[in-house]
């Protein structure tokens, strides 16, 4: 079987194979030109994957970054459980560990209060000692007379 078909229309057919045909020099600059462009954009491309992976790194550290405040307060309500529990287990019942802890707070509490009387009797003696202090600055100086030279 022939390459061509023959007939009346076999050499338009090659010729016009011929006339599209791309010769190896514009192959090869062709080759190149697309070698150079996919470079420039496997480069491009390469960029903005960074780009995307940072972006997306932040935002995923935004979102798993919590609030300070509410970790502090949830540590101390947790501490302050584990102390609850480990006073309950050496009083044996949680009633007992309860009654300790009531004891302990009113100690503190009367504490408190001895020392509010202590610094309120300070502080009235301090005013006292205020008020002296003013009213011997509130009397007036001996006048003094000033003598001018020739009068």
């Amino acid at each position: 079987m022939p390459l061509f078909n023959s007939g009346p229309n076999a050499w338009w057919r090659w010729s016009s194979y011929r006339r599209n045909a791309v010769t190896r020099p514009q192959q090869a600059a062709y080759a190149e030109g697309v070698a150079a462009a996919d470079q420039a954009q496997t480069g491009r491309r390469r960029g903005a994957y960074r780009a995307g992976e940072r972006d997306g790194q932040r935002f995923e550290a935004r979102r798993h970054r919590g609030n300070p405040v509410l970790a502090t307060l949830v540590v101390l309500v947790a501490l302050a459980g584990v102390g609850y529990g480990y006073l309950s287990w050496q009083q044996g019942s949680f009633a007992a560990g309860g009654a300790v802890i009531d004891e302990k707070l009113a100690e503190v509490r009367g504490g408190a209060s001895q020392a509010g009387v202590a610094g309120g009797q300070a502080v009235q003696k301090a005013g006292a000692a205020i008020a002296t202090k003013s009213q011997t600055i509130a009397q007036p100086a001996p006048s003094v007379q000033s003598h001018s030279p020739g009068g």
